[in-house]
């Protein structure tokens, strides 16, 4: 097929991480990661929000965005 570029998204919900306490579950992702052939380039599309963060309590500094770059994206990051 020759496709050079690929979108996945990496959706962060309950199913990936149901509290708060919780460890993120990657399974799912890093299945899908394994299956990337040699050469494609993947476009990392971050969103979603678990049922929790409509806690104010679990949000770091009192902000949701930091929240979610520390709790979300540096985790995919750093294992991706």
């Amino acid at each position: 097929l020759k496709i050079k570029y690929f979108r996945l998204l990496f959706q962060w919900n309950d199913a990936v991480q149901p509290t708060s306490n919780s460890p993120i579950n990657f399974n799912f992702y890093d299945e899908l990661a394994s299956c990337i052939p040699n050469g494609v380039e993947v476009i990392v599309v971050m969103a979603g929000l678990p049922s929790w963060l409509n806690d104010r309590s679990t949000w770091i500094n009192d902000n949701p965005r930091i929240t979610f770059v520390e709790r979300w994206v540096k985790p995919v990051l750093n294992r991706y």
